[in-house]
């Protein structure tokens, strides 16, 4: 589905995806940032990523899907640093809890050759950290993603094919609902 999948934050939810995207053959590679180089060697010594990034430009370089799993309130300042350095028709999703004020500023924060659509994967666990990474913890959960009139169509359909790939039952809204 993708070529190069860039996961920023490692976490229990970004370590997940990135076993579940393997798992599920869903890019040809994927790329984990963190704050924390340990982290990053971890990711790799787990099989959770294939290559590890030290700067966000390094991070989404080539990339045609970046998810961002950083801390919600980390996810909008993430998505302002990486945009001069993202490509033509790539995708940018996130794995925040919270919908309205990350669309709102993503969406004006990205170019407009670069497409949004804000994802809220209705999982984790009581444990956190990339150590207690779970391949299995999107299965039969479900999945919110938004839509506003700024939406690409056809992005929003691969995101919701990612996520249902993933094992997630998906519903569609608007960000204030």
């Amino acid at each position: 589905m993708f070529k190069r999948v860039t996961i920023i934050g490692l976490g229990l939810i970004g370590g997940s995806l990135g076993l579940a995207i393997k798992q599920k053959h869903i890019a040809r590679e994927i790329v984990g940032l963190s704050r924390s180089e340990a982290t990053v060697k971890r990711a790799l010594s787990l099989g959770i990523i294939d290559r590890g990034a030290v700067s966000m430009e390094e991070a989404v370089e080539g990339s045609d899907l970046v998810i961002l799993a950083a801390p919600v309130l980390k996810i909008i300042d993430s998505a302002k640093q990486i945009a001069s350095f993202l490509g033509k028709g790539a995708i940018v999703t996130d794995a925040g809890s919270t919908k309205k004020d990350i669309v709102k500023n993503i969406e004006k924060a990205l170019p407009r050759n670069v497409s949004f659509v804000g994802s809220h994967p209705i999982a984790g666990s009581e444990k956190s950290g990339l150590l207690y990474a779970d391949k299995d913890l999107f299965k039969g959960t479900y999945c919110i993603l938004t839509k506003t009139f700024l939406t690409n169509l056809k992005a929003l359909g691969k995101i919701k094919r990612l996520w249902v790939g993933l094992g997630m039952k998906v519903e569609i809204m608007s960000p204030e609902r």
